[in-house]
């Protein structure tokens, strides 16, 4: 899905990322989160290609796991924009691989010798 957006800074620090939530719909046709991923906005001109692995977390027990599949909801990650950029918590979360994105920029800067870039 191609979308345009424009950033203006005159420091380049905590670079913007894109955070992809990905849902689908189950057996039943309810939407459900199917996982998540993320990548840093690249900071060179022209044409970048990124494959993203898209995982989900796994709950700590099988019978969560059974129960959340019958009422389609399976386990998420509360505030997952915030928990990616900090990091925070995300040592301890189990997670499995669900695929894979693929993402391509198309970057274009201008102005950026007036700020000494």
């Amino acid at each position: 899905m191609p979308f345009e957006i424009g950033f203006r800074s005159k420091n380049p620090y905590g670079w913007p990322q894109i955070v992809l939530t990905c849902v689908c719909p189950d057996f039943l046709g309810r939407e459900v989160i199917k996982g998540y991923c993320m990548v840093h906005i690249p900071t060179q001109p022209g044409r970048h290609e990124r494959t993203l692995q898209v995982f989900s977390p796994i709950t700590s027990n099988v019978i969560l796991e059974f129960l959340g599949v019958l009422a389609g909801q399976k386990a998420e990650i509360m505030f997952a924009s915030n928990v990616f950029k900090t990091g925070e918590g995300r040592e301890i979360t189990r997670t499995k691989t669900e695929g894979s994105v693929k993402i391509i920029f198309y970057v274009s800067t201008s102005d950026t010798d007036k700020f000494g870039y």
